[in-house]
């Protein structure tokens, strides 16, 4: 995993070169497209990225469970709050880094005032990197622990599949829409967030608790 990551952040300075000129372009083409909704849209998708929204969405989900369902709940929560934790921290080694990069300062793409990126013009996108690791992190737990009846429902597999991705995209798109990150940024943000994904569903999550723990939450 870390000469992954290292190999990605080889890739960002010619990918910037690549790209950043090419997402300035791709706003000033934007601008007399966008419309008053879609502008609502997209600042509600960048919102929805942001690291608050999955905090809160944990303590939801922790808070509402009850009775014998309690102990596994509790411990889905745990581990998703460990990945959320991580990737605040790892965003903020990642920002450390690249802090330099330059960013935008063209009056010509209209309003791309980075008041609203927690990471200031940073690289990566830290709304990609937590959209792809907190999207997929739950949906594929769920797809695993309740096999037996998505296979036997698999164009509700399929559907949660596309409504992740479809998040994912939104989230990602959002932030160049609104001249927050360029596509390079938000490409690192996607893989790194993949690797954390990846970590955390394969690894983390299968050695994060001690045997009796997880046997007691399984007869349960």
């Amino acid at each position: 995993y870390l000469l992954c990551v290292l190999a990605i952040q080889l890739m960002v300075p010619s990918m910037h070169a690549a790209l950043y000129e090419r997402t300035k372009d791709h706003i000033r083409w934007l601008l007399p497209l966008k419309k008053p909704w879609l502008d609502n849209y997209m600042y509600f998708m960048s919102f929805l990225g942001d690291g608050e929204p999955y905090f809160y969405a944990i303590m939801v989900n922790w808070a509402t469970a009850s009775g014998t369902a309690k102990v596994r709940t509790c411990m889905d929560q745990l581990l998703l709050a460990g990945v959320l934790v991580f990737q605040l921290h790892l965003l903020t080694v990642e920002i450390s880094v690249w802090s330099q990069q330059t960013y935008f300062d063209d009056i010509t793409l209209g309003d791309t005032v980075f008041k609203d990126c927690a990471t200031e013009y940073g690289n990566p996108s830290g709304h990609s990197q937590m959209a792809m690791t907190m999207t997929w992190v739950p949906i594929m737990y769920y797809l695993e622990a309740y096999k037996s009846y998505f296979d036997r429902n698999p164009i509700k597999r399929t559907a949660l599949i596309a409504l992740g991705w479809f998040y994912i995209i939104s989230v990602v798109y959002s932030r160049i829409y609104l001249g927050r990150h360029t596509l390079d940024q938000c490409l690192n943000g996607l893989a790194i967030g993949f690797l954390c994904y990846h970590f955390a569903h394969h690894h983390w999550r299968t050695n994060a608790f001690s045997h009796e723990i997880k046997e007691q939450a399984d007869h349960n």
